[in-house]
């Protein structure tokens, strides 16, 4: 029999974790993977961002457009020199989604997706009916999958239009995953009840849902075989098959708010807010574990040479080995709440509190770093030019290369 998993415990958990940065509920729940859920906890949200100025900008005005180009006509993102920032006029929660063509992709606290191009100029917004509680994603055909407060799950071709909608019943506030055959993964959360994680086929149809006790507010990670790994508030670890019936479970004792990683070699990594990356093999069993800084809120990301990277409310970036031992650490000047991004080069990309993006070199070494304005206050993205896609809470999303 399920437990019965109500608002005052989903708020107890809430209330137990105090951080070190003034955040409020809106950013706790933003940081898992990005996804922002002001609502599902009480947060205020912002009025219609249209009719507001800044400075004397309207909402969407970029600055600096014009693009950097290198001798073969292409920014590699080397200097750390802005190429634009677009005004949002709201504090960027949402992690940016880039297409093939450079589009980001991202929402600023509002009802709306906003598709803007490779420089700084907006090509459509569009109006999901409700706010949207989280981070967009891409799948392998183009669709562009958004999730918004009212349940909705919107399926979005990539001039703006509308391809489908889906009810999920509850609160969206987590971004989707989609696996390889094209199934869409999404977790519908109650304030009072059970949450749902929801299988959706390609035309929008709900394929298999599965009730989850835990309190959910990651975005679920995917492995190569279709399984779905889930953390929860509760400390628990979920991996659910492909056709929707529960593998196994791992109890690790301490809340969960960010996504698992999985690598090429089909190991899952997952943090817990206890300062702890658990490493397991795909039948559920515990590889290791390592304590690593001092409260892990961000999703780590894994690079190319197996190293996996992890940013810290201790103000550091943790490199660390496959195995599990330590291979650096990189002071970052301020909390590093949100997941570091990685570059085709090797660099690591990682936004903090201190108001910088910082790029730093394999060996843990800083390449440059580029001031914000306000804090970082958004996962990182990389356009196939290579600049980084960044949100601020000085209600820019700035684009450095």
């Amino acid at each position: 029999m399920r437990k019965k998993f109500n608002l005052n415990r989903k708020q107890s958990l809430y209330n137990d974790h105090k951080l070190e940065s003034p955040l409020n509920r809106r950013e706790f729940i933003a940081l898992a993977g990005g996804a922002t859920a002001s609502l599902l906890l009480g947060g205020s949200v912002a009025g219609n961002a249209t009719t507001r100025s800044i400075g004397g900008l309207q909402h969407g005005d970029a600055l600096h457009q014009v693009p950097r180009q290198s001798g073969n006509g292409v920014d590699r993102g080397a200097t750390g020199e802005l190429k634009w920032k677009y005004a949002t006029l709201n504090r960027v929660k949402s992690t940016p989604a880039v297409g093939s063509d450079g589009t980001s992709y991202v929402s600023f606290c509002d009802n709306y997706l906003y598709a803007i191009n490779q420089n700084g100029i907006l090509k459509w917004k569009y109006d999901a009916g409700d706010m949207i509680v989280s981070s967009p994603v891409i799948g392998f055909d183009g669709t562009i999958h958004l999730g918004a407060q009212d349940g909705k799950l919107h399926a979005l071709k990539p001039n703006g239009s509308l391809k489908w909608m889906c009810d999920t019943g509850t609160h969206v506030c987590a971004s989707p995953g989609v696996s390889s055959d094209g199934l869409i993964h999404v977790v519908s959360a109650s304030l009072h009840g059970i949450d749902y994680l929801h299988a959706i086929n390609p035309d929008g149809t709900e394929k298999w849902k599965y009730g989850l006790d835990d309190w959910v507010v990651c975005p679920p990670a995917i492995g190569s075989d279709g399984t779905i790994y889930l953390g929860s508030f509760d400390g628990n670890l979920h991996a659910i098959g492909p056709d929707g019936m529960l593998k196994w479970t791992f109890n690790i004792a301490h809340t969960v708010i960010s996504s698992p990683k999985v690598s090429r070699n089909g190991i899952i990594y997952v943090c817990s807010f206890a300062q702890t990356l658990h490493a397991f093999m795909p039948d559920g069993s515990l590889k290791w574990k390592n304590v690593i800084g001092n409260g892990l809120l961000s999703s780590p990301v894994i690079g190319a040479n197996g190293n996996i990277y992890i940013g810290s409310e201790d103000h550091n970036l943790y490199a660390i080995n496959p195995d599990g031992t330590p291979a650096w650490k990189y002071a970052t000047g301020g909390a590093a709440h949100f997941s570091p991004a990685i570059g085709s080069e090797g660099t690591i990309y990682v936004g903090s509190a201190d108001n910088y993006l910082h790029a730093v070199n394999p060996n843990g070494a800083l390449k440059w770093k580029h001031a914000t304005g306000g804090k970082v206050t958004s996962s990182l993205a990389i356009t196939p030019d290579g600049t980084v896609i960044a949100g601020s809470d000085d209600h820019y999303l700035y684009a450095i290369n």
